[in-house]
């Protein structure tokens, strides 16, 4: 969908977008990224806009995403793939670089989740846990005593 239409289909579902929008950016072919002003204005345009039956698809950016964080650096990626398979599927590694530019040797693995499935909030590989985020996962609390 072009992005002025965009537009017209939110002021048809009377959505106060001039409030709620940051930017509208046309992507290549019929996709476009819709910038909120803030987390609660981006659920409720999503909510609004899925109920236009002029738009085919609709996500929050990283809403099918898992992100595993800080992988050390002796992990090699084929290693750090067949961990993450188990869960989702494997979409790109980042090496994390220092404030100068240079590897730290630290990777953030992304992955898109596949189904329903459980997804710890850890990871082991080898003798380190590695955490995991996620879009709804389940929020965890520890008490110390």
């Amino acid at each position: 969908m072009k992005r002025f239409k965009i537009y017209d289909e939110l002021q048809k579902l009377k959505c106060p977008f001039q409030t709620k929008i940051s930017s509208i950016i046309q992507l290549p072919g019929l996709r476009a990224t819709i910038y909120a002003v803030d987390r609660p204005s981006t659920i409720q345009i999503k909510e609004i806009l899925m109920k236009s039956t002029a738009i085919e698809e609709i996500k929050r950016y990283g809403e099918d995403e898992i992100k595993i964080v800080r992988v050390p650096p002796q992990f090699l990626n084929d290693d750090i793939l067949k961990v993450i398979d188990t869960y989702a599927k494997p979409i790109r590694i980042n090496n994390i670089l220092d404030q100068y530019g240079i590897q730290t040797g630290s990777k953030h693995v992304f992955g898109k989740k596949e189904g329903m499935r459980h997804i710890p909030r850890f990871l082991q590989m080898g003798a380190v846990q590695v955490h995991v985020r996620y879009e709804e996962q389940q929020r965890s609390v520890s008490i110390a005593k």
